[in-house]
């Protein structure tokens, strides 16, 4: 709207193939781009882009996808792309009231839980309270009682401790008396040890000599034996040395002999080769000669058989031409007899189609009228649902609100133990609590509960004396403090008038409704105290009653403030019980009269829903039998008019197929002489091939008896060669055992002298060692005196240091005697000692134990710290112990308590509440979504409607100007879904019957798109058309009617036509040529026809590069644009 032209770009780059996209210059996403085309007609698949070779595609694709084109001729497609982005919302919407639902419901499921819980909780603190107080008296007379003894248990432990010090010190000199003495006796062991060690030694030594001895002996006489025995093999082997080496002798004679045999036979075998190689290769070719003339006859009498079945084929095809002519003839008199019946078909088959389409509009008709009255009957259904499902659930709310007040009501939560238990006894005279018997206003609540307080629980009755008997026996039974009035004896004194100033509300026992027989019971309640607003208010009314004379009265303020008549002043949070008490029995009665209301409006909502839903299961029945009718007709019709096309199918098939088979009886007749001419020039061949195989035959058979001569010969000649190989291989078997026998012999003789040479060492050295054996042994006979004389000296002084060890062990175990009997008197006290410490430890672990378990039970609480609010007390007796018991019990049973529930449940509540928000909500965003998507179905079909009859309507007039006569036009396929129904194109060109549109040629088919295409466009006119090779398949007299026709629309669009057709181009305004001498550079010239006047030319740079969209082919610059571009015209590139 804010420019008069506007200019969209793609840039893509070379790089990483990304995008850019401009309006104007401007940077904008692609989903811009696409949004400024929705409904102009330009766009990916609108009607002003064709590209090359898909102008057929218009006519020959299915009829749902023809439609778009009517779509955007429409404009609708931006209403589509809206309806799908609004479905999308819903279906998000959808699942998010799904999840809200099952959250809602899930904590529907909790609530009820989590109230009991919390029920539970609050009974749980009262026993825990009371429990802990028990359970502190306890453990603190505990404390002292352990206090006490631990002092009495710390003075005898200091006193034995004492006794055991005095003993242990005389232990002590004693141990000290008998270390000296040990000292001793250890001194003297050391010295019979050393003198031990030494007698051990000089034995040692003694037994040492003694072996030596006896080894040098043994290794004197094994050296002499082996002395003999090397002689003895030395002589043994020089003999066998002298015997190999006249062997050996031998051997070399005999190799050479062997070797000049092996000479002269290797010359025999050279010879024999010679000529056997000569033999191999006569043989060879003479087997060559054989091998070409079996060839030879082999080729002759496969040429043989060739003409020999040539002409048994020429006989088969003779006789099978002459059969296939019989069933030709046949065939044409079968299908002219068919053709007539075909006929007499189709005639009847296009009476019963049209009577079928009349029947078809009939049914239609019924079916629109109850399709009228349907959706407003299912909205009415719909919204009453809607309505009884908010009325049964705010029902159910308050239902389960007045359960969960009279469960606490049963339970008399909030009401102390004596009260309970007072009315639990269930007496005739007891007539409730005052609570149950008065109201107030909601906003007087705080205010009277203030001033009442736990009054408010005072139980009412009929009888004073019988009420006195059970007070006592609450008291007897120890089960609490209650407080009754009698209903007959309640003061009824004269209301003194309230005077009137600012933020004065009145009496308050004005503002309490009750029954007219509890007016003396209310005053005596609240007296004459007077509800004002503020304290400032409350201090100006005293003030006031005392200057005028009339006396103190007590007032209360709206927050909970109590000035007393005797001068107190209460104040602070106000009495919540109490309120709570006030609160619950208003909720209770305003509940009920809520819930019968509600009863009443549901059943009265579900009386009218289902009156509706049963006219709308009415309505449904009657349109779904009426849509079978109208789809049973329509299939009908439908099958009727393809019976009808695929009767014309057939009686085209048949004219084609007679003239088809007159056709092939004049080929068969051609056929027929084209063979016999075949077969003469066969025989002619065959008797040349026999020819040919007589002479192969005679030279195969002088060639095989040459070659089984060769063949004998080479034969004899091989085994020839063979008896020469075998003698050769004796000989040089014979020359390669002598010399391995004379390696062999060489091998022995030289170990032989190694072995005498290493005999003659060993001689030698085992005559020097014998030397030394003897030398050695002669010595050790003398060092063995010696160690005798030194082991006899040993053995006396170890004897005399055995003596002294004795007589100090003696000494030294009496003094040890002596120590164990003072020992044993120092363990007893010992013993004495800690038993006493384990006493005093085990009362101190009971101390810290205890209060351990107090500071883990109580979050760290010190017992020494409280122990003076119970020192005062008596000591916890069994009353005391047995309600712990009790209380414990009582707490057992209760099995796990959430204490976190209170704060849940109200937790919960808020989520509920904020969950039932979001839930109505989305009901109403659904709704909203619901209704935008109909009006825009609505607002479709009729901006559909319009465009088909337009777009119908000039397609029935431009088709026969085109073609020159015929006609055509539009059907929907299914009239009765606009939103959905094809489109599709019934068309008969001058001259022709109307038929199958995939049977039209290329050209009409062109034509025919053209020719809905300009019907679009004079629909709805689009800034510009690109058109590529539409003229592609037209002749050159439809190219000038396609000319024409384009030129009739340039007044109101830019045609953009890319052709290779002359005429084409001598209609156009502006002529462009696109080449690229160079590889990615392209060349653009452009020729203004009128004027012939040649324009420049615009080379690509080397910037990224713009081009279109869906041919992908380079533009120029923005800034490079053709400056005679206009607003109408046709430009051919």
């Amino acid at each position: 709207r804010d420019y008069p032209e506007i200019a969209v770009t793609r840039r893509i780059y070379r790089g990483d193939g990304s995008n850019d996209y401009f309006i104007n210059k401007v940077p904008v996403r692609l989903r811009d781009v696409t949004e400024v085309f929705l409904g102009t007609g330009v766009g990916r698949k609108a009607y002003s882009i064709v590209e090359q070779g898909k102008i057929g595609v218009i006519v020959s694709a299915r009829p749902e996808d023809r439609r778009s084109l009517i779509e955007e001729a429409a404009g609708i497609t931006k209403y589509k792309a809206r309806k799908r982005q609004a479905e999308n919302k819903m279906n998000l919407t959808r699942q998010n009231l799904t999840r809200v639902n099952d959250i809602v419901s899930e904590i529907e499921r909790q609530l009820g839980s989590l109230r009991r819980q919390a029920a539970k909780a609050k009974r749980y603190l009262r026993y825990r309270d009371e429990l802990d107080d028990l359970v502190l008296w306890e453990a603190s007379h505990k404390l002292l009682e352990l206090t006490a003894t631990t002092a009495v248990a710390r003075e005898a432990h200091a006193k034995t401790s004492e006794q055991v010090s005095q003993k242990r010190a005389e232990v002590d000199a004693r141990d000290a008396e008998i270390e000296v003495l040990r000292q001793r006796a250890k001194e003297a062991e050391a010295k019979a040890e050393r003198a031990q060690n030494v007698a051990f030694t000089s034995d040692n030594d003694v037994r040492e000599q003694e072996a030596r001895i006896d080894r040098s002996g043994d290794r004197y006489e094994h050296l002499q034996r082996r002395l003999s025995q090397a002689r003895v093999e030395q002589t043994g082997l020089e003999e066998k040395a002298a015997a190999l080496t006249r062997e050996r002798d031998a051997l070399a004679e005999d190799l050479r002999a062997v070797s000049e045999e092996q000479s002269r036979e290797q010359g025999l075998l050279t010879e024999e080769y010679d000529k056997l190689e000569a033999l191999r290769k006569a043989t060879a070719e003479t087997e060559q000669r054989v091998g070409e003339a079996r060839r030879a006859e082999a080729e002759a009498t496969a040429a043989i058989a060739r003409r020999e079945a040539e002409l048994r084929g020429f006989e088969n095809r003779r006789a099978e031409i002459g059969q296939r002519r019989e069933r030709l003839d046949e065939e044409r008199s079968r299908l002219t007899a068919e053709q007539t019946t075909l006929t007499a078909e189709r005639t009847e088959l296009a009476e019963r189609a049209a009577s079928l389409e009349s029947k078809k509009h009939a049914m239609c008709d019924a079916r629109d009228a109850i399709g009228v009255e349907l959706p407003f009957l299912e909205a009415q259904v719909e919204h009453g649902g809607t309505e009884l499902d908010a009325v049964r659930k705010e029902l159910h709310q308050r239902k389960s609100r007045l359960e969960a007040l009279r469960e606490l009501e049963e339970r008399m939560e909030g009401i102390g133990a004596g009260v309970r238990n007072l009315l639990a006894s269930g007496d005739t005279i007891l007539g409730g609590i005052v609570a149950d018997r008065i109201e107030v206003p909601a906003e007087y609540t705080t205010a009277l509960g203030a001033l009442v307080g736990e009054r408010l629980q005072t139980v009412v009755v009929q009888d004073l004396d019988r009420a006195l008997e059970l007070l006592g026996e609450l008291s007897e039974q120890r089960k609490g403090r209650a407080t009754v009035i009698a209903r007959d004896g309640s003061s009824g004194a004269a209301v003194i008038p309230v005077p009137e100033m600012d933020g004065v509300i009145g009496s308050i026992a004005g503002m309490v409704r009750h029954a007219a027989d509890d007016a003396g019971l209310v005053r005596a309640l609240v007296g004459d105290a007077v509800l004002v607003r503020e304290i400032t208010q409350a201090r100006a009314l005293r003030s006031r009653l005392l200057a005028q004379g009339q006396g103190l009265r007590d007032v209360v303020t709206l927050d909970g403030t109590v000035f007393h008549a005797d001068g107190r002043v209460t104040g602070g949070a106000g009495d919540a019980v109490a309120a709570g008490l006030l609160d619950q029995k208003r909720e209770m009665r305003e509940l009920e009269e809520l819930v019968v209301g509600l009863t009443m409006q549901a059943r009265t909502r579900e009386d009218d829903l289902a009156h509706k839903r049963a006219r709308l299961s009415q309505l449904r029945r009657a349109l779904d039998d009426a849509k079978a009718q109208a789809h049973e007709a329509e299939l009908a019709m439908v099958n009727a008019q393809q019976d009808l096309q695929k009767l014309e199918q057939r009686i085209g098939h048949t004219d084609s197929r007679i003239a088809q088979v007159r056709h092939d009886i004049a080929e068969l007749g051609a056929t027929l002489e084209r063979a016999e001419a075949e077969q003469q020039a066969s025989l002619a061949s065959l008797e040349q091939a026999r020819a040919r195989r007589q002479e192969a035959v005679e030279a195969l058979s002088s060639a095989e008896r040459e070659a089984l001569s060769h063949r004998e010969q080479l034969a004899d000649q091989q085994a020839t060669y063979t008896d020469r190989k075998v003698q050769l291989a004796s000989v040089s078997e014979r020359m390669s055992a002598s010399r391995s026998a004379l390696e062999r012999i060489d091998r022995e003789l030289a170990e032989l002298v190694e072995r005498i040479a290493e005999l003659e060492s060993e001689r030698d050295d085992g005559a020097t060692e014998a030397g030394l054996v003897a030398a050695d042994l002669f010595e050790a006979r003398g060092e063995l005196i010696d160690a005798r004389r030194q082991a006899r000296e040993a053995q006396m002084e170890f004897e005399n240091a055995r003596l002294g060890l004795d007589d100090a062990r003696h000494g030294l175990g009496l003094r040890e005697a002596e120590l164990r009997e003072m020992r044993l008197t120092l363990d007893d006290l010992s013993t004495t000692l800690r038993e006493q410490d384990i006493k005093l430890q085990r009362l101190v672990m009971e101390r810290e134990h205890l209060d351990e378990a107090i500071r883990e039970r109580y979050r760290g609480l010190e017992l020494r710290t409280i122990v003076g609010d119970y020192h005062a007390r008596p000591r916890v007796g069994d009353e005391q112990k047995n309600r712990i018991k009790e209380l414990t019990h009582l707490i057992d049973r209760m099995g796990s308590v959430n204490l976190d529930a209170m704060g849940e449940y109200e937790e919960q509540s808020q989520r509920f509440v904020y969950y039932t928000e979001q839930r109505d909500d989305l009901n109403k965003a659904l709704a909203d979504l619901e209704a935008a998507i109909a009006q825009m179905n609505k607002e479709t079909k009729r901006l559909f409607r319009h465009a088909f009859d337009g777009v119908n309507r000039r397609f029935k007039e431009i088709f026969p100007k085109m073609f020159r006569g015929g006609r055509a036009e539009l059907r929907l396929t299914n009239p009765d879904d606009m939103l959905e129904t094809g489109i599709e194109i019934l068309a008969q060109p001058p001259g022709k019957r109307v038929a199958n549109i995939e049977l039209m040629s290329g050209g009409e088919k062109a034509f025919t798109a053209v020719s809905l295409l300009l019907a679009l466009f004079r629909f709805k006119p689009s800034p510009f058309c690109i058109l590529d090779e539409v003229d592609a398949p037209l002749d050159e007299a439809n190219v000038g009617r396609y000319v024409e026709a384009i030129r009739a629309m340039t007044d109101r669009s830019q045609f953009i036509v890319i052709t290779h057709s002359k005429r084409t181009m001598q209609a156009v305004d502006v002529l462009y040529g696109v080449t690229m001498q160079e590889p990615g550079v392209s060349k653009l010239v452009g020729v203004r026809v009128g004027d012939r006047a040649e324009r420049s030319v615009h080379k690509r740079s080397e910037r990224p590069i713009e081009t279109d969209v869906a041919k992908g082919e380079a533009m120029p610059p923005e800034s490079e644009a053709p400056p005679e571009e206009s607003d109408g015209g046709t430009q051919v590139a």
